[in-house]
């Protein structure tokens, strides 16, 4: 049985992902990256990342990178574009479930608000775990996941204690 990990990227890990970008078939490439499709298209793309200070989050198996989740935060650090990417061998309904999991993990880490997702197709397993995870989604082209604004620690604290 092949294993999978789920793993947030540090910045040594855009090596892992630049070589999963690369492995993807041509199709791919161009519904997910923007930039050029090329190896030097994926070059720059990477390094817009690190600029961007893009949280990856990677699915390995057996050790190797095999698909992927970019969340790239904009000016205001409170709305990101996700942008889901797996190998044809590794676009698995269990792999993306735990990936996406991860996805809301990171964003309500990160305090945003709303992500737009891309390169995602399966609709309803996202219904699913959106439901299962309290987010909204906004029908669209992009897809829209809006997140509940995080109480500050403070104030989630004071209602735990609170008493009639």
């Amino acid at each position: 049985m092949t294993s999978i990990e789920i793993r947030v990227l540090g910045s040594t890990g855009i090596e892992d992902h630049h070589a999963h970008l690369l492995r993807l078939d041509p199709v791919s490439r161009d519904l997910r990256l923007a930039a050029g499709t090329d190896e030097s298209g994926i070059d720059g793309h990477c390094l817009r990342l690190i600029g961007s200070q893009a949280v990856l989050i990677g699915a390995y198996c057996d050790g190797t990178l095999r698909a992927g989740l970019e969340i790239i935060p904009d000016r205001t650090a409170r709305e990101a574009e996700a942008i889901f990417t797996a190998e044809s061998a590794f676009c698995t309904p269990g792999i993306a479930r735990m990936l996406i999991a991860r996805m809301f993990d990171e964003a309500r880490r990160y305090r945003l608000t709303r992500l737009s997702l891309r390169g995602f197709d399966d609709v309803a397993l996202l219904d699913r775990m959106a439901e299962a995870h309290f987010v909204e989604i906004e029908p669209g082209s992009p897809l829209r996941l809006c997140f509940a604004p995080a109480l500050p620690a403070a104030a989630a604290q004071s209602l735990a204690h609170s008493h009639a």
